[in-house]
């Protein structure tokens, strides 16, 4: 169980005049749905006390297309008051809306990192119970509540909203609540249809890797793609590297980490999102270096000659005949 409140998003407030108020929250809104990242850091609240309160400056007649105030509230009780300047430029919310949120949380667990930290967590909770579930569906529950059924060994995802959010979203959530996976019924509930959680966990295996290969992927002897890892189109140029490399060869992941390809996290998260995302062969045993060559046996030796209970005589025979040998 993870129990991770101070990951939850910053509320922002808008304490304006009515009929600019109305516009300031629809520009906030419209803000963070087309930036993922941030819908994940911010949500537009209507609370007396938010983390952010939108004002206007005091100045008789100032004009609020020239700036705004932003009144921070830290986690500790102090207050602070920023400029947002030209608030309705392009870029210039979003910018400032970033930095207030570097401010809050200035060496907080709710940063960037942390949440990437909890995306590890999770995947490792979720690769350990895949090996254990034998068949068994697992539960994720958030808030004492049952959310969704996962099956492990497919890539589904059982549950009543049928979309999957994004990795920044899914870890929010994960943080608003505490959290548990745990190992669940064998039967697909009725009534629900499985979605691919593969896209969710590749985007949560790809952010994890700052903090370094799963213990699932540590303990297995060598790497081997499969195919093709589909959901790799269109990241860093260092995955076709590491994709040939995965494709021919023996590699484990410090050998590829020590291959000078990418950066040790880049190569780490790849290999984290592949591992849960099935995209490796079953263990890979590293082939033993001073292996004897194989004894070469004459052609049609064991032609037609089973081994069956009972019959090793017959067996013996019929090999003497194709070595043309006599009966002693």
């Amino acid at each position: 169980m993870t129990n991770t409140q101070e990951f939850a998003p910053l509320s922002i407030a808008v304490a304006l005049p009515a009929y600019r108020r109305a516009l300031v929250e629809r520009m906030l809104q419209r803000l963070l749905q087309e930036n993922g990242e941030m819908s994940a850091d911010w949500y537009v609240s209507h609370a007396a006390e938010a983390d952010v309160t939108l004002r206007l400056p005091p100045d008789e007649g100032a004009d609020p297309s020239a700036s705004l105030l932003a009144e921070l509230r830290r986690p500790d009780g102090g207050r602070e008051t920023l400029t947002i300047e030209w608030p309705w430029r392009p870029g210039a919310l979003l910018a400032a809306l970033q930095r207030i949120a570097r401010l809050l949380r200035s060496g907080a667990a709710g940063s960037a990192d942390a949440r990437d930290a909890l995306a590890w967590q999770w995947l490792r909770r979720w690769s350990e119970l895949a090996l254990e579930a034998r068949g068994r569906l697992l539960e994720l529950r958030m808030g004492g509540q049952v959310v969704a059924l996962m099956d492990a060994r497919l890539g589904y995802w059982y549950a009543a909203n049928q979309v999957l959010p994004d990795a920044a979203q899914f870890v929010t959530a994960l943080a608003r609540d505490s959290y548990s996976i745990e190992l669940g019924q064998a039967t697909p509930p009725p009534l629900l249809r499985p979605v691919s959680i593969k896209p969710l966990l590749w985007q949560l295996g790809v952010r994890s890797g700052h903090y370094g290969a799963l213990p699932a992927l540590r303990q297995r002897g060598g790497l081997r793609l499969k195919g093709w890892p589909y959901l790799a189109a269109g990241g860093p140029k260092a995955y076709a590297e590491l994709i040939q490399k995965l494709r021919g060869g023996f590699n484990t992941a410090a050998s590829l980490r020590d291959s000078g390809l990418a950066a040790a996290g880049l190569v780490d998260g790849f290999l984290n999102a592949c591992l849960v995302c099935d995209f490796f062969h079953g263990e890979t045993a590293e082939p033993a270096a001073s292996a004897p060559a194989p004894v070469p046996v004459p052609a049609g030796v064991f032609a037609g000659a089973q081994m069956r209970p009972g019959n090793e005589q017959a067996v013996i025979a019929s090999i003497r005949r194709s070595l043309h040998a006599g009966t002693p």
